[in-house]
């Protein structure tokens, strides 16, 4: 037996003769990076990241090709790269259901299905799945319409998002970072004046507290902040079973644990 792999297969649905090798590698391209992205969100912080590599491609009939990590760096372990890639096959489908941006995406990562698929007479539909998953998602024109609806601006407020910073990049624009929400798992992109630059920087990987005009979409999703302040947060103290040992000694009553468990299991 072959060595297990731990990517995304993806079948490009297409009349023969009609797929443009551009827009074959355009679908593989925008997965590339779709992947780079929910695995940031996926695991925020300090941690090596998955270079996405072309495993293989077929072209017998079928436009299917391939995508897996070129190597798992020794600080990754298998289950959080299939995270990532069961991560991005679940958000695929669940904008096939509604026009909500999923946990693990940003409004980046949402974007690029559209860009990856222009459904018509050269592309009928684009299916993901998960190699070490039977899944399938597939991107067609209900998951198209709902990406561009999910990353409509539907109203303007002053808010603030909370999250670990990460994603720090730099354009005419202005500065972008992503905050990625622990709870949610959602990413919000928020966008800084160049004099914020150290302050980021200074500030990556931590959790933080971003303040500004915040754009949500019609689901009341926020998508984007305008930054006009942020504060680092402490650390979450993580709690364990012995922390919480003894806090509520009387709640089982006369009974012992053991004839508590037996009597919530019969209800």
């Amino acid at each position: 037996m072959g060595e297990r792999l731990h990517g995304v297969e993806i079948v490009v649905d297409a009349p023969r003769r009609s797929l443009q090798p551009q827009q074959y590698m355009k679908v593989l391209t925008e997965t590339r990076l779709a992947l780079q992205e929910v695995d940031k969100a996926a695991l925020p912080g300090r941690l090596p990241r998955l270079e996405w590599v072309i495993e293989d491609i077929s072209v017998n009939g079928v436009h299917r090709a391939v995508i897996v990590p070129q190597r798992i760096p020794v600080k990754r372990t298998v289950l959080t790269v299939t995270g990532t890639t069961v991560g991005l096959v679940r958000g695929v489908e669940s904008l096939r259901q509604k026009a909500e941006i999923p946990p693990l995406f940003s409004v980046a990562t949402v974007g690029r299905l559209p860009a990856m698929a222009t459904i018509g007479d050269q592309i009928r539909a684009v299916h993901i799945r998960a190699t070490d998953d039977d899944k399938v998602a597939t991107v067609d024109e209900a998951a198209v319409e709902h990406a561009k609806r999910a990353t409509q601006v539907g109203r303007r407020t002053f808010g603030s998002v909370e999250g670990r910073l990460e994603v720090l990049s730099r354009s005419r624009a202005g500065i972008r970072v992503l905050v990625v929400n622990e709870r949610t798992r959602r990413a919000v992109t928020v966008r800084a004046a160049d004099d914020a630059r150290e302050q980021l920087r200074v500030a990556w990987g931590e959790r933080v507290r971003v303040a500004g005009e915040l754009v949500r979409n019609p689901a009341g999703q926020p998508i984007r902040l305008d930054m006009t302040e942020m504060r680092v947060l402490p650390e979450l103290k993580r709690v364990s079973a012995w922390d919480i040992l003894g806090v509520a000694p009387d709640y089982t009553g006369d009974l012992t644990t053991e004839e508590f468990i037996r009597h919530a299991r019969r209800g």
